[in-house]
C-alpha cells in the first residue's frame, strides 16, 4: 500500500516529515517546495497533446499535485490517476498528475489533468531529492497555491489504496486550515464616483447600436480567440461614440490612476481601449474563474479595471476571488471601479435577473500597451 507518512505542523502528532514537502529550507542549493511555498507557474503537454498552463487550470481552488515513479506499470499510474479524478468531485477541488506515460482511460473530470512530465523534470523541480524510480510524490495546496502539507507514495498501490491516502491527506490539511482559518479580504481597490450618472445612462443606451457581439475567451497556448458559453457568456461592444469615450478616459485619468498608484505603488500610463460589456439573467451572464494575464497577448496586463453603469438594477454579477476567500462577493457601486492586479484569480457570479453593463480595461506595459483589448 502506498505510504501515508504525512508530514504534520509543528505541533503535529509525531510522524516523520516526508522528503517531498519539508517545513524548513537546508542551507543546501535545494530550491524543492517547502511549506508555505508558492507552487509557481509551468506549461506541460496534457496527455491529448495541446498544452496547459498551470496557473489558467487553477484558478481558486486547492490543487492536488501528484508524481509517479519511473518503474511504476501502465496499470499503477491508472490507480492513482483514478484515485485523483474521483477526489476532484469528492472534495471540490482540483488535481495534476505529473508522469512519463499517459494513463489509460480514466473518469472524465473537469477538475482532473495528466500531464507529460518527460525525463521528470518537472518532479524533480518541485520536490526535490525523492527516488524516481519508486516513490511516487503526492502534494496539496491551499487555493492560492500555496503548499499545505505533502507525503511520498512508496509503494504501488490499487486505485482504493491510492484513494486513502488521498482522502487521508486532504482531511488533514482542511483540518489543520480549520484551525488556521483566517477570513482575508482580496487586495483589491474599489473607488466610488468615478463616472457621473448620466455618463453611465449614455453608455448602456448606446450598447446595442455598437454591434455587440459574443465575448471569446483567448487559449492559454496562444492558438487564437473562440468563445466558450461554458465559461463565459456575456456580449461585448466597443463605444462607437468618440466624445462619450473620451469622457470616460478623462474620468478614469483624473480619479483612479492617482489612487491606483497610492494604492499599489504603481504609475499607470497606458491601458487598453475600454469595452462596454453585457451579462443578461437571459444566458445566465457569466464568466468562471480565470486570471488575466496568461495568454501570449494578455501577459502585458498589469491591473484589471472594471466600472459599473447600473448596480442595483440587476442580481448577482458579483466578482468573487477564491483564492482569497469563496464567500467574499464584490461590487462597486453604479458609476465606481474595483481594479485588482491581473494574476488574480477572479470569477463572475451569474446574473440572475435583468442585465449588467460594466466597462472593462487594463492598465499595460511594454509595446502592447497600444492594441484594443481583444478578450477578458
Amino acid at each position: 500500500m502506498a505510504s501515508s507518512a504525512t508530514p504534520t505542523s509543528e505541533s503535529g502528532g509525531g510522524r516523520a516529515s516526508a522528503p517531498s514537502v519539508s517545513d524548513e529550507a537546508d542551507s543546501g542549493d535545494d530550491e524543492s517546495l517547502l511549506r508555505g511555498d508558492r507552487v509557481p507557474d509551468f506549461v506541460l503537454p496534457a496527455a491529448d497533446g495541446r498544452a496547459l498552463l498551470f496557473y489558467e487550470f487553477a484558478a481558486g481552488q486547492p490543487v492536488l499535485i501528484a508524481s509517479c515513479a519511473a518503474g511504476w506499470s501502465r496499470d499503477t499510474v491508472g490507480n492513482l490517476a483514478s484515485a485523483l479524478a474521483d477526489s476532484t468531485e469528492r472534495h471540490a477541488l482540483q488535481a495534476v498528475l505529473l508522469c512519463d506515460q499517459p494513463p489509460d482511460a480514466v473518469t472524465e473530470s473537469r477538475g482532473f489533468v495528466a500531464l507529460i512530465d518527460d525525463a521528470s523534470r518537472l518532479r524533480r523541480h518541485l520536490f526535490g531529492d525523492v527516488s524516481n524510480d519508486v516513490e511516487g510524490v503526492l502534494a496539496i495546496t491551499d487555493a492560492n497555491l500555496r503548499v499545505m502539507d505533502g507525503c511520498v507514495l512508496d509503494e504501488p498501490a490499487d486505485a482504493d489504496g491510492f484513494a486513502a491516502v488521498v482522502n487521508g491527506l486532504v482531511e488533514e490539511a482542511r483540518s489543520d486550515a480549520g484551525r488556521e482559518q483566517a477570513t482575508s479580504a482580496a487586495p483589491v481597490l474599489i473607488v466610488p464616483r468615478v463616472l457621473p450618472p448620466g455618463l453611465c445612462a449614455d453608455l448602456i443606451d448606446g450598447f446595442e447600436r455598437w454591434s455587440p457581439v459574443d465575448s471569446p475567451m483567448p487559449a492559454a497556448d496562444g492558438s487564437g480567440l473562440a468563445v466558450d458559453p461554458d465559461r463565459k457568456t456575456r456580449r461585448d461592444a466597443l463605444i462607437e461614440d468618440a466624445e462619450l469615450e473620451q469622457e470616460l478616459i478623462a474620468c478614469v485619468a483624473r480619479r483612479v490612476l492617482p489612487e491606483v498608484q497610492k494604492a499599489f505603488c504603481y504609475r499607470a500610463e497606458r491601458f487598453e481601449r475600454p469595452k462596454l460589456v453585457c451579462y443578461d439573467a437571459a444566458t445566465a451572464g457569466h464568466f468562471d474563474a480565470h486570471r488575466d494575464n496568461t495568454a501570449p497577448d494578455t501577459r502585458h496586463r498589469r491591473f484589471a479595471l472594471t466600472l459599473n453603469l447600473n448596480t442595483g438594477s440587476y442580481e448577482g454579477g458579483e466578482l468573487v476571488f477564491p483564492e482569497y476567500g469563496p464567500e467574499s462577493r464584490y461590487a462597486p457601486p453604479a458609476g465606481g471601479a474595483i481594479v485588482f492586479a491581473c494574476s488574480h484569480a477572479h470569477r463572475v457570479t451569474p446574473v440572475s435577473a435583468a442585465r449588467r453593463y460594466a466597462v472593462v480595461s487594463f492598465m499595460v506595459e511594454g509595446p502592447k500597451s497600444s492594441r484594443p483589448a481583444k478578450d477578458s
